[in-house]
């Protein structure tokens, strides 16, 4: 899974969106000012389809680390979910056990030791017998 990151161009073109009056980039959840800020997917890359697709600003928000960091925790866990929902769909994941049933029993074979019927061959004696 490649990720696509932001260019420098479309970070700035975030943080200046961000930007106060006061000339101070604040979170554009909270609001929050002077603390570390982290430029944040809005649709996480790795559920996009299209790659080919250049992001832009609108692609992306500038949050703090206590905004940024829960909602990547949650992305992350409908990502695994619809990873492995893909892996069932597509038959990669094996079976959780082995069959626990004992099989099926060896039949005997009730042609064996009877005597031919006069013009009667082996095949169609097997078939008969079934």
């Amino acid at each position: 899974m490649n990720r696509r990151n932001f260019d420098r161009a479309t970070k700035v073109a975030i943080i200046k969106r961000a930007t106060r009056p006061d000339r101070q980039p604040a979170c554009e959840r909270c609001g929050a000012v002077g603390v570390k800020m982290d430029v944040h997917h809005k649709v996480m890359d790795a559920m996009e389809v299209d790659k080919s697709r250049k992001l832009t600003a609108d692609d992306g928000e500038l949050l703090c680390g206590p905004c940024h960091d829960p909602i990547t925790a949650t992305q992350r866990r409908h990502l695994a979910k619809a990873l492995a929902r893909e892996a069932k769909h597509v038959g990669a994941d094996k079976p959780k056990s082995q069959i626990k049933s004992a099989g099926f029993p060896h039949r005997s074979r009730p042609h064996e030791g009877r005597p031919p019927v006069a013009g009667e061959s082996e095949i169609a004696r097997r078939f008969r017998d079934g």
